[in-house]
């Protein structure tokens, strides 16, 4: 263990962001299209955050319209316990004597 081979070294690298343009800062013509577009972007974003906002609105109204787990195996007990009565009356209907 003697030698610089025998140590872990661990190196931390950061990426730069990458501007657009290499202009010359805020009196850089291009800014102010840049800033246009990015404006509309944020618009259309916006846009489509409200439009994705009705979307989830609309999907809670119809879970909340939803029957229960409750519901729905009250229900079909109730529909089986009918059924079962209903063969029952007929069996004993159209049974010999």
């Amino acid at each position: 263990m003697s030698g610089r081979g025998d140590y872990l070294h661990v190196v931390a690298s950061r990426r730069e962001p990458l501007l657009a343009g290499a202009g010359s800062g805020p009196h850089d013509p291009d800014v102010n299209a840049r800033l246009a577009r990015l404006e509309d972007e944020f618009r259309m974003m916006r846009s489509d955050l409200s439009a994705t906002r009705a979307t989830c609105e609309y999907i809670r109204g119809r879970l909340e319209s939803l029957p229960t787990t409750w519901q729905m195996v009250s229900t079909v007990l109730a529909g089986n316990v009918g059924l079962a009565g209903v063969l029952f009356a007929a069996v004993k209907l159209f049974a010999p004597h």
